[in-house]
């Protein structure tokens, strides 16, 4: 599986964007050629934000699918030729600063929380994308299981996944009927003309039936998981971010099913919204766990001990 793009951002440790860059699209390479294009357009964009390089705090990367997490190596089980890759030490090898490796849905997760719900100390994240993803917030901590794999929502089995073959290697998983590729495959049997979550977005602004009824009934199917994940875990926020998470017809069809399969224990003061952020909220969660890195106390108490000796 090739990386698709890459958004290479510059911000400041308040989380204010400087400058931003999106890459062309790279297929089939390694993650050497990736990162390494994504480090030259880095430096580029800290010369047209007025940064040196010495300036740089810090780097944070998303990447898509469960981080899996061992040893600071990272990589999603469903890119070969990236599982077990040592981001951390490549990146730092180029720029001397720390780095921090976590999934695209953690990250969002960590900003849609620190901005808008820190209130709320549980709290899930879905992203329905090109697969469908999750993050969990228990207690006021991002929880990322014992391998750094949980919130593999998409493969999930769902009631109506039927035989369909996922790439993953099981059948019926939840990405096969709801995500955005999913949703276009189906869309485009009935002769709708989409390619992509937008246009699927665009469409049913239109009052396109067919794309409509999709988006709804996908929203049911993702209901129907995460129906079983609120009994479990009783948040009091679920968002929905992604290309797809500013539909009203995805997140009317997950409001309908979680309210009425869950008990009213766990859904009566259960809110279910869009992402507030949209697409800054992997940005303001990357810019979130640098700063934590480079701000924690033993960060600090190093660098004074750097500066005395």
């Amino acid at each position: 599986m090739a990386v698709s793009q890459i958004l290479v951002t510059v911000t400041d440790l308040s989380g204010k964007v400087l400058a931003d860059q999106q890459c062309q699209r790279l297929q089939a390479q390694e993650p050497p050629a990736t990162l390494g294009r994504a480090i030259a357009v880095g430096r580029q964009l800290l010369g047209t934000a007025g940064c040196g390089g010495e300036m740089l705090a810090g780097v944070g990367i998303g990447l898509s699918g469960p981080s899996h997490r061992t040893d600071n190596h990272a990589g999603s089980q469903l890119r070969p030729g990236w599982h077990g890759f040592d981001f951390e030490s490549f990146i730092q090898r180029s720029l001397q600063v720390p780095v921090v490796v976590d999934s695209v849905v953690n990250l969002m997760a960590r900003g849609e929380h620190t901005a808008h719900w820190s209130g709320h100390g549980n709290f899930m994240f879905v992203n329905v994308d090109s697969s469908i993803g999750s993050a969990i917030i228990s207690g006021g901590r991002l929880q990322p299981g014992a391998n750094g794999a949980t919130g593999g929502l998409g493969h999930v089995r769902a009631s109506n996944g039927g035989d369909l073959a996922c790439p993953c290697g099981n059948y019926g998983c939840l990405d096969m009927i709801s995500s955005v590729p999913a949703l276009v495959r189906k869309v485009r049997q009935h002769g709708v003309d989409a390619r992509t979550g937008e246009d699927l977005l665009r469409l049913a602004a239109d009052g396109q039936p067919e794309v409509i009824s999709a988006l709804h009934q996908g929203g049911r199917e993702i209901g129907d998981v995460l129906a079983t994940a609120v009994s479990l875990l009783n948040p009091s926020v679920i968002v929905l971010g992604g290309s797809l998470g500013e539909s009203a017809d995805v997140l009317a069809g997950v409001r309908e099913v979680v309210y009425q399969r869950a008990l009213p224990p766990v859904t009566s003061q259960l809110q279910i919204n869009h992402s507030l952020l949209h697409h800054q909220a992997t940005i303001a969660g990357a810019t979130q766990v640098v700063a934590d890195r480079v701000l924690s106390p033993a960060a600090i108490d190093a660098a004074v001990l750097d500066l005395l000796s």
